[in-house]
């Protein structure tokens, strides 16, 4: 029998996008909250697991996995030590914030594990995942820019103010070009490197297993 594992996953990981849209659409009537670039690649990542295409999950593990490893160092810092380092979960914790919501931000915790684990069920690692990442990025950022609400601080791309200080210099350019700088920048420094480390990643531990495994089983 073929292994389900992946499609259960990613029916764990649909419940947690419906509740987070619904949430967002239907109880804050802010359906430009689904540009969030976490729950725009919580979606690709459920499409990666019923599909089990390497390319889509490579490419949502190149981009994903510096935020989310963010998002799950300040939850835990948090959670177990009470200082939300660097301050990106901290919202999760504040007083009044509701039970139910707490449950749904939960998939950050999830995410990266379950595309880490996707990895080593198909055997295959695409090469060109920091493409697919790259793709995702400039989408999502340009629908930000060009829809999104100035107040609601969706991602830090439509208003200056909002955006985190150290990412200042990144947004003082006031045209929407900037963008294809950020792009770059986050291409070069995180994309590449991390889909160049789950490749090397991959291989050693195929060799480990006491054969090597071709190119051609590892790399799409």
């Amino acid at each position: 029998m073929k292994d389900k594992s992946l499609i259960y996953l990613g029916l764990l990981l649909s419940f947690f996008w419906f509740a987070d849209t619904f949430t967002k659409i239907f109880i804050y009537h802010q359906p430009l909250r689904t540009l969030w670039f976490s729950s725009a690649g919580l979606g690709i990542t459920i499409i990666a697991l019923f599909t089990r295409s390497s390319f889509l999950i490579t490419s949502m593990i190149s981009a994903l996995s510096a935020i989310e490893g963010v998002w799950i160092v300040g939850f835990l810092s948090k959670l177990l030590f009470n200082k939300a380092l660097p301050g990106v979960a901290e919202y999760a914790f504040r007083k009044g914030y509701p039970g139910w919501e707490f449950v749904i931000t939960l998939y950050h915790l999830f995410l990266i594990p379950i595309l880490l684990f996707a990895v080593f069920k198909i055997k295959k690692v695409h090469k060109l995942g920091w493409l697919g990442a790259t793709v995702f990025t400039t989408i999502v950022a340009f629908a930000t820019y060009f829809l999104a609400d100035n107040k609601e601080n969706i991602n830090c791309i439509y208003k200056l103010d909002y955006c985190q200080s150290f990412l200042k210099p990144l947004y003082q350019l006031d045209n929407p070009e900037r963008i294809f700088i950020g792009i770059l920048f986050l291409t070069l420094i995180l994309f590449m490197p991390i889909n160049w480390l789950i490749l090397k990643i991959t291989n050693h531990f195929a060799r480990g297993g006491g054969r090597t495994l071709s190119k051609a089983e590892w790399t799409g």
